[in-house]
């Protein structure tokens, strides 16, 4: 019983590294979007300017 127990943390304890890992790799897709989008825009004002 205690080998259960073992088995459903460690599958646990893996689910949650990736599903931090999947959100970090999502912040940081976001964030490069976020800092290209910010870039268009600047040089969309510059040429506007």
């Amino acid at each position: 019983m205690g080998r259960k127990i073992s088995i459903a943390q460690t599958c646990r304890i893996g689910v949650d590294l990736w599903v931090a890992v999947a959100l970090k790799a999502k912040l940081d897709v976001v964030q490069s979007a976020f800092d290209s989008f910010g870039a268009e825009r600047k040089v969309l004002w510059n040429r506007n300017i």
